[in-house]
């Protein structure tokens, strides 16, 4: 196992600070009897059930810290990086391409990448979001991820009716480092649709999106030619939250940073970030925004 982590990292071209993180806490793990137990039970489990109960590996994660002394964020990852090899077998089973595999396991990185720049430790924050990889339900076509969901609220428009329980693919937007182009949306969203198309018995996909990017007042600092404005313009934005004053729940995926409110604190790498940053300087607020597209 311990090679196969090396040649997925390698796959992934993880950081090398990162690697050499993630292969030390392997290492202390494997050489715990009782750890190397809980990891052989995660994996076998998983080879017998996409739709386990990932309690499992959550509550093995903190028992393999608590044991090893390393970061819960670290061992979340680790344990579903070593579940990547039943899933590309998964994948292989349904005919699935290489490009949609490579997809679904970079996503790993892009939140590692995440918890290094939010919580300055290699790993992962979010390893709830992570299950939906791992159960196949989430699927990723070049620049964007989905999955079929329910609708889940009602909406009438140009002849369009859709309730609570119709289907609809729900549009995620990883922050990978892929610049997010028209051309690239475009070709993702055709992909999409083309995989989608026998759930909606060949009428038009609809697609759903609740994001940060969606916040129609992100044109007070963002201007309407930018990737981000062009990307919310493909959507019927239905509706809308503000952000409640002090709290800043979306900041973060801009800034790569946690974000309390202080600017003083944020120094941003993106021309994005530097003009969120001056957004908040002068009082103004992010939110979000869940938009509708039908293909």
């Amino acid at each position: 196992m311990r090679d196969y982590i090396l040649d997925f990292m390698e796959y992934s071209d993880y950081p090398v600070e990162a690697r050499e993180t993630l292969i030390v806490a392997f290492e202390l793990a494997a050489g715990d009897a009782e750890c190397n137990r809980i990891m052989q039970e995660i994996a076998d489990e998983y080879e017998k059930n996409a739709d386990m109960n990932y309690n499992l590996l959550f509550d093995g994660a903190v028992t393999i810290s608590e044991r090893i002394g390393v970061s819960e964020y670290t061992v979340d990852l680790l344990l579903f990086m070593i579940l990547t090899r039943g899933l590309r077998r998964r994948y292989d089973k349904r005919g699935f391409s290489e490009d949609m595999y490579r997809g679904a396991v970079l996503d790993l990185k892009w939140k590692l990448l995440e918890c290094h720049g939010v919580k300055g430790v290699w790993g992962s924050f979010v390893k709830e979001w992570l299950v939906g990889w791992f159960r196949v339900a989430r699927f990723a076509f070049g620049r964007l991820q989905y999955e079929l969901c329910s609708f889940g609220r009602e909406y009438e428009h140009c002849g369009v009716v859709l309730k609570p329980e119709d289907k609809a693919v729900f549009v995620h937007i990883p922050r990978s480092l892929e610049p997010l182009s028209a051309e690239s949306v475009d070709l993702s969203l055709c992909m999409a649709r083309e995989f989608f198309a026998g759930d909606f018995n060949g009428g038009q996909v609809v697609f759903c999106c609740s994001s940060w990017m969606l916040y129609p007042d992100n044109l007070e600092f963002l201007s309407p030619l930018s990737n981000t404005a062009k990307f919310a313009a493909r959507f019927d934005i239905i509706s809308s939250d503000t952000d409640d004053d002090g709290k800043y729940p979306n900041a973060w995926r801009v800034f790569n940073q946690e974000f309390n409110g202080d600017t003083s604190k944020i120094n941003p790498t993106t021309k994005i970030g530097s003009a969120l940053l001056e957004h908040y300087k002068r009082g103004g607020k992010m939110g979000s925004g869940f938009g509708i597209l039908l293909m």
